[in-house]
């Protein structure tokens, strides 16, 4: 007698004895299997699969080893890691059910067909090559349907992974002797194949509904722009295809819109932002893309852009030359085109603002009109020109104010830069932080400040004198303006 081996594999027990008769439990079936040992039929009908299997770590090793030893016969690479990931559940795929096995005949030949399986024999059946049913290589394990039909008590069946040791558990035992079937899902072994073990004479019949195989394993069509591989419920020609390796586009209505690939991203339509649009290299080149992001308020820029071609014939030339048809004359300072909410494009200036920039800022206070006052020793406010906003906290700051001054009276005016009412730190070009001068003179003056906070600062012109009885700035034409650098 043979030992009775465990049983943990069998998943459904489809077949009982009722009153003698052998009967099937089949999903929405009467699938009976009749005692005579002829060739009545036993038709092929479906049955419960899981859609995942997750196979045990014995079964993981087998089926990697399997992949490993398939890809050394194909001359590929041996990495099974890159198809199989034993962490990851396998995903069943089904088909129409199929009968792969009948040792009675009825047309099976070879490893499929006759002679009946004697008593403690095997059979390695491989699955991949069944003249009936269409199963890929890529499959590592198989929902099968197992019947047999005995000549007297079957003490059991075990079916495994071909190539592997035979396991010491059974996947149907049938004592009776009556025809009985058992569902079963089983990892492919070596080349795709499974091993079949019969204590006792029997014939056997295995049928297949499915096969299980790694999600990555599972792919989408290429498909067309006009029928995408991915689409929707509310709009079949709509979603995503794949024209040619290593590309991916998007469709709308049947019209390829967005390609993806190592190039970059390119488009047939148009990009509308509400936001920023930005990148590295060479940046935007369409003229119109960077003149329709101008608002009709202040725009910040860190950089000067060329405009060169004609702009729906309002601009020509460059930018050091720029001509704007029915707006402003040619080379006018700071004249730039822009187009307003309405699409219409008008005249404008473009003020610099780089406080943002990381880098050397400098910011342009406009010093026009006289200033007069009459000095006393003690330096005094004479006038507050304007702020600027200091960035970074470990930068410094530098002044430029140029000028033209004058005295009337004897003795001397002296003049001196300061932000926030407070002196500055050192001077480039004067001792004293400050200039002394007399009539009609005119006067650059540098500071250099350090240890100023981030955040918006105060800029302002102080006097003090003797033998005078009042001092004038900027009487005369020479430059006007104060530069505030941060560096």
């Amino acid at each position: 007698m043979f030992s009775s081996p465990f049983r943990p594999f069998a998943l459904l027990l489809l077949a009982g004895v009722i009153g003698g008769l052998p009967l099937l439990a089949q999903e929405n079936s009467e699938l009976r299997f009749y005692h005579e040992r002829g060739q009545t039929p036993i038709p092929v009908k479906n049955w419960a699969a899981p859609l995942y299997f997750q196979p045990s770590d014995e079964e993981s090793a087998f089926i990697k080893r399997s992949i490993e030893e398939s890809q050394t016969a194909a001359g590929a690479n041996t990495s099974a890691s890159s198809t199989f990931d034993p962490s990851v559940p396998l995903v069943f795929v089904a088909t129409t059910p199929c009968r792969v096995m009948d040792t009675r005949g009825n047309g099976f030949t070879g490893f499929f067909g006759p002679p009946t399986m004697a008593a403690g024999s095997s059979r390695t059946v491989p699955i991949p090559t069944s003249p009936t049913c269409t199963i890929p290589t890529t499959a590592l394990a198989y929902s099968f349907n197992v019947t047999v039909v005995p000549q007297g008590p079957l003490y059991y069946l075990s079916i495994w992974p071909a190539g592997q040791t035979q396991p010491t558990v059974s996947t149907l035992n049938d004592q009776t002797g009556l025809v009985l079937a058992n569902a079963a899902i089983v990892p492919a072994g070596s080349s795709g194949g499974v091993d079949i073990y019969v204590t006792n004479i029997t014939d056997v019949i295995l049928d297949i509904n499915g096969y299980y195989v790694p999600p990555n394993a599972l792919a989408l069509g290429a498909g067309t722009a006009g029928a995408p591989a991915l689409t929707f419920s509310n709009d079949a020609s709509s979603g995503v295809y794949s024209p040619s390796a290593g590309t991916i586009g998007i469709t709308s209505g049947g019209n390829n819109i967005l390609t993806v690939n190592s190039s970059g991203i390119s488009t047939t339509g148009n990009i509308t932002s509400t936001g920023v649009i930005s990148g590295n290299g060479s940046g935007l080149t369409n003229v119109n893309a960077v003149t329709a992001a101008m608002a009709a308020s202040a725009t910040t820029a860190t950089t000067a852009t060329n405009f060169t071609g004609s702009l729906a014939g309002e601009v020509t030339g460059t930018q050091g030359a720029t001509v704007v048809s029915n707006a402003v004359s040619t080379n006018t300072p700071n004249a730039v085109v822009r187009r307003d909410a309405s699409g219409n494009f008008s005249a404008g200036t473009i003020a610099l603002n780089l406080s943002n920039f990381s880098g050397t800022n400098v910011t342009v206070l406009d010093y026009t009109g006289i200033d007069s006052g009459t000095p006393t020793p003690t330096p005094a406010l004479l006038r507050t020109i304007g702020s600027f906003t200091k960035a970074e906290a470990a930068t410094s700051i530098t002044t430029v104010w140029n000028a033209t001054v004058n005295s009337v009276g004897t003795g001397f005016c002296q003049y001196q830069l300061r932000i926030d009412g407070n002196a500055p730190n050192s001077v480039l070009s004067d001792g004293s932080g400050a200039v002394n001068y007399g009539d009609a003179q005119a006067v650059s003056l540098q500071n250099y400040w350090t240890g100023l906070s981030t955040g918006s600062h105060t800029v302002s012109i102080w006097i003090r004198g003797s033998g005078t009885t009042s001092c004038a700035a900027n009487e005369g034409n020479f430059d006007q303006y104060v530069y505030v650098t941060e560096q």
